[in-house]
């Protein structure tokens, strides 16, 4: 009994590593972030991406990203949303902090686009332009090549020219403390860490043997 509950310890605390070089990195986030301007409201944005690893630290690969942000009411009361759109390379540099725990910054390189729908009225305020962002996170390995990450923002550029009065908009973002981003990443391929071992892989051979304290 003594060694099945150490064996139940150990696996709690060992699981699977990050793969190693040459994996593929598949993941998806769903963000969450807060507005002060206009209606008080929540901003939701889904990111899909998919990269190469092709050491123990760096991925390469491209991704994907869909927002929506209600802003107010029009005079008929219809929602108006602003719609924003992006998609380009990224770099992904990854530390790992234990068997348990890794950590990541990403830096995005873009490609955006933006536009309002106005109610029940055509598309307006369209815009295109190019951004940046850097976001760091926090992940836990869950086992069998799957992650949990998550971010509690970033920082961000973004140079938006719209149609309306061909005006071009620059700016900043610092996120830290303003959104959270949780999402679940998938390694295929690769090699395990050295020493790394799946979750109650330590059990074999243990949990059929009974301690001298039982006989």
């Amino acid at each position: 009994m003594k060694k099945l509950i150490l064996g139940l310890i150990a696996s709690a605390s060992i699981m699977t590593a990050n793969a190693q070089a040459g994996s593929w990195l598949l993941y998806g986030n769903v963000g969450l972030s807060s507005t002060s301007s206009g209606l008080a409201s929540t901003t939701w944005t889904l990111t899909p991406g998919i990269g190469y690893q092709f050491n123990d630290n760096w991925t390469v690969g491209i991704n994907l990203s869909w927002s929506q942000t209600p802003t107010n009411r029009d005079t008929a009361n219809n929602l108006v949303v602003m719609n924003d759109y992006w998609g380009g390379p990224f770099v992904r540099y990854t530390h790992t902090i234990s068997n348990l725990f890794y950590c990541y910054t990403q830096l995005d390189l873009s490609y955006m686009g933006t536009y309002r729908t106005p109610g029940d009225h055509p598309a307006d305020m369209k815009g295109t332009g190019f951004g940046a962002a850097i976001t760091p996170a926090l992940g836990i390995n869950v086992g069998k090549g799957y992650g949990l990450n998550v971010s509690l923002g970033g920082l961000g550029y973004s140079s938006m020219s719209y149609t309306t009065g061909s005006t071009t908009d620059t700016k900043f973002n610092l996120s830290f403390g303003q959104a959270l981003m949780i999402g679940l990443s998938k390694n295929f391929g690769g090699h395990m860490h050295k020493g790394s071992m799946e979750p109650g892989s330590d059990l074999r051979g243990v949990k059929d043997t009974k301690d001298d304290d039982d006989k």
